[in-house]
């Protein structure tokens, strides 16, 4: 049998192993290691974009007593987490599909379906 075909998964492996592991770096609010595919910079500005996309594309809820609700859920949630170290956005969106989402760049949205 040849060695070749052993050689070459060996390599391979090596190589993705050593990428892994390079790509790894230390979390502050988690206290460890996280493999990290983007830097946080590209990371925050693509949540940004995201973001921007999704106020002009989804229709806000302007309903007070839904957004106060959202607003003070969500300090609670980044008090908890220790997220205080920058600027929150919140947004209710008027879809009755259940769901909610936070984004890198300090975004959190919930829609009404989420709220009922």
């Amino acid at each position: 049998m040849s060695r070749k075909p052993l050689l070459l998964a060996l390599a391979v492996s090596t190589t993705v192993f050593g990428a892994g592991v390079g790509a790894c770096a230390y979390n502050e609010a988690l206290g460890r290691s996280q493999f990290v595919l983007m830097d946080d910079s590209a990371l925050i500005q693509q949540s940004q974009a995201a973001w921007n996309e999704t106020l002009r594309t989804q229709k806000v809820s302007n309903n007070a007593a839904q957004n106060a609700r959202v607003r003070s859920v969500g300090d609670r949630i980044v008090q908890a987490a220790n997220l205080t170290n920058r600027h929150w956005d919140y947004a209710v969106f008027d879809d009755a599909t259940p769901n909610a989402f936070v984004l890198p760049s300090g975004h959190m949205g919930v829609t009404t379906g989420l709220l009922a």
